[in-house]
């Protein structure tokens, strides 16, 4: 069984014959296995190959899934106030993050919460992408002299206030290219307990797991193929019997209609 992911698309989909491959977690069908991007891993069962397809519209359609509609507030922009008072609630729940009792989902409901306008989800990822703005930033300041493009945050001022007392972080100043890489490192490296809850071990056990969950998803759908070509074969050794003794009793038939002829 071929079972690399492959970039080139079949020309169409067919029913039954491209599937797409779900985890299994004890024992019982989970989730669409996509990869970092969201896409969709598929698998041919013809020519047993996989391909990862992009969640189009088309795609999900033929797939029969759902596409979740987006509310009014996941489409409305942020506004410069609401991104000010969500740094403003995090710097208030800081403390909360990096408490490794307490869950960070738990806090950023309360960041949510206080907010008032977005869901706990929405405000996670705002400021996930507001800190890489940071870091941009100041991997940017550090570079300045080579003759990079200045890289623009209207939020420097609050999230250097909010980062620099960090005790791995270094305060900013006139510094060597080295050196501020060195900053970037540290920042990166800073506050993971409130962006990233796994260690490097579990990503790797969970990549671990699910290629192996994979592997059995896969071994499974051969198992179904092989399967359903003994089916094929019991289904046309059955039909090949039934026409022997259709065709028997149809020589027996004949036979005695023969001899009652005969002796008439």
């Amino acid at each position: 069984m071929n079972k690399d992911y492959i970039s080139i698309l079949p020309k169409e989909l067919v029913p039954n014959q491209h599937v797409l491959v779900r985890e299994e977690v004890n024992g019982d069908i989970g989730e669409i296995i996509k990869n970092e991007e969201g896409h969709l891993l598929m698998m041919d069962l013809q020519s047993q190959t996989m391909y990862y397809l992009p969640p189009t519209s088309e795609i999900l359609r033929f797939f029969n899934i759902e596409q979740p509609a987006l509310s009014e507030d996941e489409t409305k922009k942020w506004s410069r106030e609401e991104i000010l008072k969500l740094i403003n609630i995090y710097k208030i729940y800081e403390s909360s993050f990096k408490n490794t009792s307490i869950k960070n989902e738990k806090v950023w409901q309360r960041v949510s919460k206080e907010l008032g306008t977005r869901s706990s989800e929405q405000c996670k990822n705002k400021f996930k992408y507001l800190k890489g703005k940071y870091v941009e930033k100041k991997e940017n300041m550090s570079s300045k002299a080579s003759g990079s493009k200045v890289v623009k945050f209207d939020f420097f001022n609050e999230f250097e206030e909010l980062f620099a007392h960090h005790p791995n972080i270094q305060p900013q100043a006139v510094a060597s290219s080295s050196r501020g890489e060195d900053n970037v490192k540290n920042i990166m490296g800073s506050d993971t307990n409130v962006l990233n809850n796994e260690t490097k071990s579990d990503t790797e056990n969970k990549k671990k797991r699910k290629r192996s969950m994979l592997e059995k998803q896969l071994d499974t759908y051969e198992d179904k193929l092989n399967e359903r070509e003994r089916n094929k074969e019991r289904r046309h050794q059955d039909i090949m019997r039934k026409q022997d003794e259709a065709l028997d009793v149809f020589k027996n038939i004949a036979s005695s209609f023969e001899k009652f002829v005969n002796n008439n």
